[in-house]
């Protein structure tokens, strides 16, 4: 007689020393598992060593915030270990590979393919005590929080030539990294005898302008070659300045008499400006900085298919390093403005997606198949992928304080702060600079602003929020000032959901749209089985209860029609009939 269960599978890529090569572990909940002669891959053992499956607590943003720098997801897969068979796995290295684990439930002996991917994760450690191996796991958004910039300024000039800098000034210093438009940045010089200046680590589109206290050099032709830039020449006149953008460098002709400072556009065009595709250009910036971004098994030959590749074997994954299209297209559709980002300083890789992301009014993320994912908030809507009512839950539905800066007070003033000034100078500026220009170069941002004093009206407390950006247009900060706003200007809850953990809900991903009811806290208009649209912020399983708590954010449908009571019915104020729930 079939009875229901629930099998949890592993698959583990790890380096094996004695191989010199990765290879893959395979372990089981239950009873162990054997995949048939169908299967991909066929007549494999998972070993029954699954004591925790994996429960990795994955937010969009901070617990209980609806901005901000996004969250990495914690999480331990446990194995037993009482025999010491898994003694061996100390020499392995499991730091930055990939984890996956699977979930059937169901009657029955399942196949291969009729488990479903909980989550593709990465590694960090493998943890060994008397009975147990903890492998510490989190999602692929880890694989992020690496250096932006790995490469160094040497310090080997030998002047005059060279474009490392000396031992006394650039030695260790980490070399620019420029993206889009960017006004008033203080580029280092890397070589002085040259007079010669670095805005970027790769190439730009052009050094639009430079400065010396202010003033704006005479722009002369661009050096075709690294050659000719140490050419002296090829040297520029004095009172001008020549870029070679295929380097990311500028020579000026003149000693400059005080700060240097440039202007500079990165991509080909402004379509290559936009957060979507800054996004990607960050994730090959990953993929490039970090070696085990982009696994062996990961870099087949592949079919975009949207939110998961093709292999040349026909083999469904999620690629490494890779991103969903889709959402590029969507974000690039909804927000096309040019950003503008430069840095000469220590910084993480992730730091900078926040910055990117957050300018737009975005998230990112992986998805549970280990894809990254970049999407506008916006306030719930469409078709919700599940709908709950209160038969459906574990428990009641618990109504949580948001977690914001404006701890979910409706905002009265949403001021965005764009158009940075890389090197603020309120002096030493040389006397010819206009007065215009001297009040820019004072200030470090210039800000957009949307408000609605009728907010204040209702709540006196009502917050104004000020956020930073790398928008580089007036009119695109002011048009997203306003978009928040309108977001943020009415209250919009927070719930915490229980439901059970089943084949369908683990489906359920950051960012999706829900429908819940419940008899509380407006959840339900009066009358009406409809619940109410949220977004989900954040997914918590926990495969040992058979439990998925969601953090999810929306605003409830309360008994928003106006209706008329007449006995066992109400009429709306369209004039329609609406069956109450008492009949």
């Amino acid at each position: 007689m079939s009875h229901e269960q629930v099998v949890y599978l592993a698959e583990l890529t790890v380096f094996d020393p004695a191989l010199g090569a990765e290879k893959v572990l395979r372990y089981s909940s239950g009873q162990g598992f054997i995949t048939g002669g169908g299967d991909s891959p066929p007549h494999t053992y998972y070993a029954p060593r699954i004591k925790q499956p994996i429960d990795v607590t994955r937010d969009l943003f901070s617990t209980g915030a609806t901005s901000g720098a996004t969250r990495v997801g914690y999480g331990d897969l446990v194995l037993i270990n009482p025999d010491g068979e898994l003694d061996g796995l100390l020499d392995y290295a499991f730091d930055g590979r990939e984890l996956n684990i699977f979930r059937y439930g169901g009657e029955g002996h399942p196949h291969y393919s009729d488990f479903t991917l909980v989550i593709a994760a990465t590694m960090t450690q493998a943890e060994f005590s008397t009975n147990s191996v903890t492998v510490k796991v989190r999602d692929r958004q880890y694989e992020l929080t690496i250096p932006l910039q790995p490469r160094k300024y040497a310090g080997t000039n030998v002047l005059p030539n060279g474009l490392e800098g000396v031992a006394a000034d650039l030695r260790g210093k980490v070399k620019p990294v420029c993206y889009g438009v960017v006004k008033n940045i203080s580029p280092p010089i890397v070589n002085t005898s040259k007079l010669v200046f670095q805005v970027n680590d790769s190439a730009v589109l052009s050094v639009d302008v430079v400065y010396d206290r202010g003033v704006a050099l005479t722009r002369g032709t661009s050096y075709a070659s690294e050659a000719d830039l140490l050419n002296d020449a090829l040297a520029p006149a004095a009172g001008t300045f020549k870029d070679y953008p295929a380097g990311g460098y500028f020579r000026v002709g003149t000693a400059p008499t005080g700060l240097v400072t440039a202007d500079v556009t990165q991509g080909a065009t402004a379509a290559d400006r936009t957060a979507g595709q800054i996004f990607i250009a960050l994730l090959n910036r990953a993929a490039d900085n970090n070696a085990f971004f982009t696994s062996a098994a990961q870099v087949l030959p592949v079919t975009d298919t949207g939110d998961t590749f093709v292999t040349d074997t026909g083999a469904t994954l999620a690629a490494g390093g890779r991103w969903s299209d889709a959402d590029i297209i969507a974000l690039d559709a909804a927000n096309p403005a040019v950003l503008g980002f430069w840095t000469d300083e220590e910084m993480k890789l992730a730091q900078v997606v926040d910055l990117v992301a957050s300018t737009v009014g975005a998230w990112w993320g992986v998805d549970r198949n280990g894809v990254f994912r970049i999407e506008r908030l916006t306030a719930p809507d469409g078709v919700p992928v599940a709908v709950f009512t209160a038969n459906d839950m574990k428990r009641p539905p618990e109504r949580v304080a948001v977690n914001d800066e404006w701890r979910g007070l409706p905002v009265y003033r949403q001021v965005i702060r764009w158009g940075k000034n890389y090197a603020v100078q309120p002096t030493d500026i040389a006397a010819s600079v206009t007065d215009a220009r001297r009040a820019y170069l004072a200030q470090e941002w210039r800000e957009a602003v949307a408000t609605d004093t009728s907010i204040q009206r209702k709540n006196l407390l009502a917050p104004s929020v000020e956020e930073e950006s790398l928008f580089t247009v007036e009119a695109d900060a002011q048009a997203e000032a306003s978009r928040r706003l309108g977001l943020r200007g009415i209250r919009r809850d927070r719930f915490e959901l229980f439901v059970p953990l089943t084949d369908d809900t683990a489906k359920i991903d950051l960012g999706k749209v829900i429908e819940f009811s419940y008899p509380r806290y407006g959840l339900a208009v009066e009358g009406s089985a409809a619940g109410a649209l949220f977004r989900v912020l954040g997914v918590a399983p926990n495969g040992r209860e058979r439990s998925l708590r969601l953090n999810v954010w929306g605003r409830p449908t309360g008994s928003g029609n106006l209706v008329t009571g007449t006995s066992d019915f109400f009429v709306t104020d369209t004039g329609e009939y609406l069956l109450t729930g008492a009949a």
